[in-house]
């Protein structure tokens, strides 16, 4: 069951019809800045270590207002996501809904990825 659904994931994801290229490229920027807007709120809110990561920073998803300001979050040590994977889950979260990635280890060691594929 679980290979179908990431299979599924797989081929909608690539079957996605192109942006629209007439748009400007500010209505772009401005749709990335409100996606990094979301995605803040929701990591800073539901996902443990972003959530300590900006309080410990000294910022909130409010300070987020582009996209270039998740430069502000510091970077996640490899060590730390491979001994602490349930930090990057949303609290409330199933494994069981969820799609497990593997990444091939060429980074220095395999690491386990969870992909929610109904965003």
């Amino acid at each position: 069951m679980k290979r179908l659904r990431r299979t599924a994931f797989l081929l909608r994801r690539s079957a996605r019809e192109p942006a629209d290229r007439r748009r400007p490229a500010a209505w772009f920027a401005e749709q990335r800045d409100r996606g990094a807007q979301a995605i803040a709120r929701f990591a800073a809110e539901r996902v443990p270590w972003y959530g300590k990561a900006m309080a410990s920073h000294g910022f909130s998803p409010a300070d987020i207002r582009s996209a270039d300001d998740l430069a502000r979050l510091p970077i996640v040590q490899p060590s730390y996501l491979a001994a602490h994977p349930e930090d990057f889950l949303p609290r409330g979260a199933n494994r069981e809904d969820w799609i497990e990635l593997k990444t091939s280890g060429t980074s220095g060691a395999p690491r386990t990825i969870w992909h929610d594929p109904d965003p």
